[in-house]
C-alpha cells in the first residue's frame, strides 16, 4: 500500500544513513556526511512518489502525497543544522517549479486529516523563515473559488491562526489585505469566521513571553480597525454584534502593559457615532459592551475623584459625562427617533409616511397597515428603542449620581404619554419598575416626582396590569421612605406597616381609589381592590389615634364614592370625570344630611311601576342623565359594593358574630343533621376472675362507644351556633369540639350552614338522608381563653359594625335593590342587604304595624314603610340612626298566636313559611313587569317578618 511504501522510504533512509558511516569511519564529517548523502538518495524517490501521487483524483493517493511531502519537509528541516538549510531550500524550491502547494491545496481540504497534514508542511516553511507571499497567495485563494463548502473556509482560516505566531510583518499586511475584501463582501459566514479569526490573532499578538523579539500590540490597530469596520454599520447583522468581538479584541491589548489604550478610543468613537445618529444601534451595543469590559477589568478598583470616592468604573462614567453630557445625549436621541416615528405615522402615505388611517390597523407588532415603523438599517424600531433604554438603564446603574429627575420625566412623557407604537408603552413602564426597584437609581425626590405628577395622571379607566404594578411599587416605594416603615406585613406581597395622622398623607393613595372605581380591566380592579383592603382593613396602614381609624377611613371613602355614584343612578346630578370631586351640598355622606333626592326618586319610581312597568320606571329615575353617565355610575355603585362585601369578609373573625347578619336573624330551609360522637365505656369481666382481683383488671378493656342523634337545624344557621347545639348534645364546651363533615372540618363558626353543607345535600336531609356530623375533641381540649380569637373592642369599629350604623347607606341600599338600571347592581345591593345587619326601622314598623288597633291602620303603616305612597314617601329627616336589630331588639306587641307560633318554632316539628327561595339571598329579583313595586325592598320586609316571628 501507499502508507507500507512511505514507510519503507522511512526505513531506507535510516539504512542508507548506517551504510555511509560504515564505509566513511575515521573520516571527521562521518556523521554530517553520512546524513546529507543518505537524504539526497531518499527525497529523489519521494519527490518522484509525490509528484506521482498527485496526478491521481484518489483520496489515499493524494494522502500518500501529502504525508510523504510532510515526511521530507520534515527531514530536511531536521538536518538543517547539519547542511545549513541547503537541503530545506532545495525541496522548496522543488515545491515551487512542480506547483505541490496549490495541486494539494486544489482539494480535500475539508477532510480533516488531510488538512492537518499541509498545516505541518506550511508550519515547516514558516517556522524555517522559507514561507512567502506565494504560499499564503495559494492558501488563500483556497477560500475564493466559487462553491468553496464553509468547512473549506473555516479549515484555511484555522491554518492561518496556527501560522500568526511566525508570520512577519510583511505577511499580516498581506492578510490583512485579504481581509478588507471580505469585509467589502459582507458574506455573513464569512463575517462570522474572520471575527472569530481576528480575536485569536489578538491573542497570538499578545501571548508571547517577555524575553522574545515580538513586541505586543504591533497590529493592535489594524485588528481593532477591521472588527469596527465589521461591526459598526447600521446593516449589520444581529449575529455579529453578539460575536462580541471588539470586547473581545481590546480585552487582550488592555491587560498588557505599556501605552496602549485602546478601549477609551473606541468608546469615544462609539458616542461620535451616537452624536451623529449613524448606526445607533450597533453604537449603543458596542458602547455598553465597552462599559461592561471596563468594569471587568477595574473590578473593585477605587480612585478619588472630583473629591469622592468610587469605584474606577464610576470615575469613567463621571468623564463620560462632564465630556459628552452622555446621558442627555441618549435620552435626546430617544426622543428625536420617537418623534421621528410619530411623525412619519402622521404623513399621507402618499408623501411616503405610514398615514394616520392607517396606524389603527396595527396588524403586527410593528407593522402599520402595509407599512413597517422606520428603524435603522436592519434593525427594527422597536429594537432600536430597546438598545437605547438597555444603555441608559446600564450607565444610570453605574453611575456614581442618582438618575436626574428631569430625564426620567422626558422618557416617562415620551414613552408612557406620547408613544408610536404600544411597545414603547410597555418598555417605558419597565424601565421605571427598574428604577425604583433598583437602590441607587432613582432618589427620593424623583420617585415621588413621578408618582405625583406623572403615574397618577394617567387615565384610571384604561390603566393596565403593567402601569397598575409600576404605581403599586411606586406607591409602596414613595411611603415607606417618608413615613418609616417598620417589619414586613407579608413577604409575598411586600407591604409595610405606615402610620400616619391622617389618610391623605399617602402619596398617591386617592389613584387606588380611581383605579378600583373606573378601570376597565379586571384584572387590575381586582388588584386596586386588593390594595384598598390591605391598606386600610388587613395591612400596612395605621393611622394614629389622634385620628380616625384605618376602617373608618374606608368606610368613608367607600361611601362618598357611593352616594356619588347613587346621585347619579338618582338622576340628581352628572358625575365629573374626575372620580375624587367632593360630594354635592344635596348627596348624603355622613349622618344626618337631607336625603329627601333619594325618597323622591324611590316614590317616582314606584308610580312609574305601578303605571307603565320597568322601562318608565328607569326613565322616570335617571331622566337628564346621558347613558354613559349611568353606565359609569353603575360599575361605581356595583365596585363599592363589592369593596364593602369584601371589607365585611376581610374584617371577619372565625368566631359567632355578636350580631348576626339580616341572612341569618330569621329561619331558613329545614335542616336534619345527623350527629355521632363516641364516648368511651368499660368492657364486661370475663368468667371466672372475680371482680377487683388483679384477672379482672388485666381482661377488662376500654371500648368506644359510637353515639348517633338527629338535630333539627336551619340553612342560616351560623356554624357556630350548630356548635353550642352539638355541645349541649354531647355534653362538653363546644370551644372544645371539632366538627368535621364528608371530610371536611368546619373551623369557621361566623359562616352559615348553606355555605358549608351543598345544596343538594341540605335538601336530601329532609327526605331522610342527613348530612352526618362527625364530633372529635380538639387536640388539648378547649382553647385557652388568652388564645382565643376576638372580636377587636366594641363591635362597631369593625366593617360591618360601622357600616350597620348608617341609616343613610341602607336607604341608598334598598334604593338600589331595586333601581331598573342595571342587573348586577341590583344583585350587589341584595347580597350587601344580607352581609348587613337588618335596619332597625323596619322591624319597627312592623311591629307597630302588628300591634295596629284596626287593620285599616296597619295597612296605612305598612304602605308607609314600603313608601307605596305619597304620606310614605319620605321619611322625616330626624328618623331614628339606624342600630342593629339584636342589640336593640325591637318592643313587639305579637297576637298571642304569632307568640306562640315563635315559641314553637324551635320545636323540631313545626315548619316556619319561608318568605323565598335559597338564592334570594344572592341574586337581586327583575322588577315585574306586571308592575310590582320595589320587589326587593318587599322581600326583604318580608323576611324582616319572618325573623320576628321566626327567628334564627
Amino acid at each position: 500500500t501507499y502508507s507500507t511504501l512511505s514507510s519503507l522510504m522511512v526505513y531506507l533512509f535510516e539504512v542508507w544513513k548506517n551504510l555511509m558511516n560504515e564505509h566513511e569511519i575515521g573520516s571527521p564529517s562521518t556523521s554530517a556526511g553520512a546524513l546529507i548523502r543518505a537524504d539526497a538518495e531518499v527525497r529523489e524517490v519521494q519527490r518522484v512518489f509525490v509528484l506521482e501521487m498527485l496526478r491521481s483524483s484518489n483520496f489515499n493517493k493524494l494522502l500518500s502525497a501529502a504525508r510523504e511531502c510532510h515526511l521530507l519537509m520534515d527531514r530536511s528541516k531536521d538536518i538543517s543544522e547539519v547542511d545549513s538549510g541547503r537541503s530545506l531550500q532545495e525541496n522548496v524550491a522543488w515545491m515551487d517549479s512542480n506547483d505541490v502547494l496549490r495541486k494539494m491545496l486544489r482539494a480535500n481540504l475539508h477532510q480533516r486529516q488531510y488538512a492537518e497534514l499541509v498545516l505541518k508542511i506550511l508550519q515547516v516553511l514558516n517556522e524555517s523563515g522559507l514561507l512567502r507571499s506565494e504560499h499564503l497567495d495559494i492558501l488563500w485563494a483556497a477560500t475564493e473559488a466559487e462553491g468553496t463548502f464553509d468547512v473549506v473556509k473555516s479549515n484555511v482560516f484555522t491554518m492561518i491562526e496556527e501560522l500568526a505566531g511566525n508570520l512577519s510583518q510583511n505577511h499580516f499586511e498581506q492578510l490583512f489585505r485579504k481581509f478588507d475584501g471580505l469585509v467589502q463582501a459582507r458574506s455573513l459566514g464569512d463575517s462570522l469566521r474572520l471575527l472569530d479569526l481576528l480575536k485569536k490573532l489578538a491573542e497570538s499578538d499578545t501571548s508571547h513571553s517577555p524575553n522574545s523579539n515580538h513586541v505586543p500590540g504591533q497590529m493592535a490597530e489594524k485588528l481593532l480597525d477591521i472588527v469596527w469596520q465589521l461591526t459598526m454599520p447600521a446593516d449589520a447583522p444581529p449575529e455579529l454584534l453578539e460575536a462580541d468581538a471588539m470586547a473581545a479584541v481590546l480585552k487582550q491589548y488592555q491587560e498588557q502593559p505599556g501605552p496602549q489604550k485602546y478601549l477609551e478610543t473606541y468608546l469615544f468613537r462609539c458616542i461620535e457615532q451616537l452624536r451623529a445618529k449613524q448606526g445607533v444601534f450597533t453604537a449603543l451595543h458596542v458602547l455598553v459592551s465597552l462599559l461592561k469590559l471596563y468594569d471587568d477589568l477595574t473590578g473593585k478598583m477605587r480612585v478619588h475623584f472630583s473629591g469622592c470616592d468610587m469605584s474606577a468604573n464610576q470615575q469613567l462614567l463621571l468623564q463620560l459625562e462632564e465630556r459628552f453630557d452622555l446621558q442627555q445625549l441618549l435620552v435626546s436621541n430617544l426622543c428625536d427617533f420617537v418623534a421621528a416615528a410619530r411623525r412619519w405615522l402622521a404623513e399621507p402615505v402618499e408623501a411616503g409616511g405610514g398615514g394616520g388611517a392607517r396606524h389603527r390597523l396595527n396588524s403586527g407588532p410593528e407593522v402599520v397597515g402595509f407599512m413597517r415603523l422606520p428603524g435603522q438599517g436592519c434593525y427594527t424600531y422597536s429594537a432600536v428603542v430597546d438598545e437605547y433604554l438597555k444603555a441608559i438603564t446600564h450607565i444610570a446603574h453605574g453611575s456614581f449620581n442618582y438618575y436626574p429627575t428631569h430625564l426620567a420625566e422626558q422618557l416617562w412623557d415620551t414613552l408612557v404619554l406620547q408613544p408610536a407604537h404600544p411597545s414603547d408603552v410597555r418598555q417605558g413602564l419597565n424601565f421605571m419598575q427598574q428604577g425604583v426597584a433598583w437602590d441607587g437609581f432613582f432618589e427620593v425626590d424623583t420617585t415621588r416626582a413621578l408618582l405625583v405628577d406623572r403615574i397618577t395622571a394617567l387615565p384610571a379607566s384604561s390603566l393596565g396590569p403593567e402601569a397598575w404594578e409600576v404605581y403599586q411599587r411606586y406607591f409602596i416605594s414613595v411611603n415607606d421612605k417618608a413615613h418609616h416603615l417598620t417589619d414586613l406585613d407579608s413577604e409575598e406581597t411586600g407591604l409595610k406597616n405606615i402610620t400616619v395622622n391622617h389618610w391623605d398623607q399617602l402619596e398617591g393613595v386617592s389613584f387606588s381609589w380611581d383605579v378600583a372605581m373606573d378601570s376597565s380591566n379586571p384584572q387590575v380592579v381586582q388588584q386596586a381592590m386588593q390594595l384598598l383592603l390591605r391598606m386600610y382593613i388587613t395591612g400596612f396602614l395605621q393611622l394614629d389615634a389622634r385620628g380616625p381609624s384605618a376602617t373608618q377611613t374606608f368606610i368613608r371613602e367607600c361611601s362618598q364614592h357611593l352616594m356619588q355614584s347613587a346621585a347619579v343612578l338618582a338622576g340628581r346630578h352628572g358625575l365629573s370625570p374626575s372620580s375624587n370631586v367632593a360630594a354635592p351640598p344635596a348627596v348624603g355622606v355622613e349622618e344626618g344630611q337631607d336625603l329627601s333626592w333619594l325618597h323622591q326618586a324611590a316614590e317616582e319610581a314606584s308610580r312609574a311601576a305601578l303605571a307603565a312597568g320597568p322601562v318608565r320606571t328607569a326613565q322616570a329615575i335617571s331622566s337628564g342623565v346621558s347613558a354613559d353617565e349611568l353606565n359609569r355610575a353603575s360599575r361605581r355603585v356595583q365596585r363599592c359594593l363589592q369593596l364593602m362585601a369584601m371589607a365585611i369578609e376581610a374584617g371577619q373573625l372565625p368566631i359567632l358574630p355578636p350580631v348576626p347578619s339580616h341572612r341569618a336573624s330569621f329561619r331558613g330551609q329545614p335542616v336534619v343533621l345527623e350527629v355521632q360522637w363516641h364516648t368511651p365505656s368499660a368492657a364486661p369481666a370475663a368468667a371466672g376472675g372475680a371482680a377487683g382481683s388483679p384477672q379482672h383488671q388485666q381482661q377488662q378493656a376500654v371500648v368506644p362507644m359510637q353515639h348517633r342523634a338527629r338535630m333539627p337545624a336551619s340553612s342560616t344557621d351560623y356554624v357556630g351556633v350548630v356548635r353550642q347545639r352539638v355541645g349541649e348534645v354531647v355534653g362538653l364546651p363546644a370551644s372544645s369540639l371539632r366538627l368535621l363533615c364528608a371530610g371536611h372540618e368546619w373551623a369557621d363558626d361566623a359562616v352559615l350552614l348553606s355555605s358549608v353543607v351543598p345544596r343538594a345535600a341540605l335538601a336530601a336531609s329532609v327526605s331522610g338522608r342527613a348530612p352526618i356530623i362527625t364530633v372529635a375533641p380538639r387536640g388539648g381540649g378547649a382553647m385557652p381563653m388568652d388564645q382565643a380569637p376576638r372580636w377587636p373592642q366594641g363591635w362597631k369599629s369593625t366593617p360591618m359594625g360601622l357600616l350597620s350604623t348608617k341609616p343613610s347607606l341602607y336607604h341608598v341600599l334598598l334604593f338600589l335593590a331595586d333601581h331598573p338600571h342595571s342587573r348586577e347592581v341590583r344583585q350587589e345591593a341584595v347580597h350587601m342587604l344580607q352581609l348587613l345587619p337588618t335596619c332597625e326601622w323596619i322591624p319597627n314598623g312592623l311591629a307597630e304595624a302588628l300591634a295596629a288597633p284596626s287593620a285599616a291602620q296597619a295597612c296605612m303603616l305598612l304602605k308607609r314603610l314600603l313608601l307605596l305612597d305619597k304620606e310614605g314617601a319620605a321619611l322625616p329627616s330626624s328618623a331614628p340612626a339606624a342600630a342593629p336589630a339584636a342589640a336593640h331588639p325591637p318592643q313587639t306587641s305579637l297576637p298571642a298566636d304569632c307568640e306562640q307560633q315563635q315559641q314553637d318554632a324551635h320545636s323540631p316539628g313545626l315548619q316556619p313559611p319561608l318568605p323565598s327561595s335559597s338564592s334570594a339571598f344572592d341574586v337581586g329579583p327583575t322588577p315585574s313587569s306586571q308592575g310590582l313595586p320595589c320587589p326587593a325592598k318587599l322581600l326583604y320586609t318580608l323576611q324582616a317578618l319572618h325573623a320576628l316571628m321566626f327567628p334564627a
